[in-house]
């Protein structure tokens, strides 16, 4: 594995724990009793989620150079944009929505 793959990969798991650790603390605050530490943990898992979809891209694209399956590659690392871009939209929306009207975007939180 060469060293940018193994960066990437690195980079793409430092993304999910951060979305971890931000889901276990959204989790243990909720949004009645702690609605700023709430909102600041939904960024963060929010955040980690999108820098682990991303940097995963990134190796997927990087590896699809070499790889000798590339088009079955490349279907992967599409889901995988398609997913990441939702999310980013996703979150600008609920963040739009909480700034605007805090019920609609609770509403939107589930």
């Amino acid at each position: 594995m060469r060293r940018r793959e193994r960066v990437l990969g690195i980079l793409a798991i430092v993304g999910a724990f951060i979305a971890m650790w931000g889901l276990v603390l959204l989790s243990g605050f909720d949004i009645q009793r702690y609605p700023t530490l709430h909102s600041i943990f939904l960024l963060v898992f929010m955040l980690g989620v999108a820098l682990s979809a991303l940097f995963t891209v990134l190796e997927y694209r990087w590896l699809a150079h070499d790889y000798a399956h590339m088009h079955k590659l490349r279907r992967a690392y599409i889901a995988k944009a398609v997913i990441g871009g939702t999310l980013v939209v996703l979150a600008i929306v609920f963040g739009v929505a909480m700034f605007y009207a805090p019920s609609v975007g609770a509403s939107l939180n589930g």
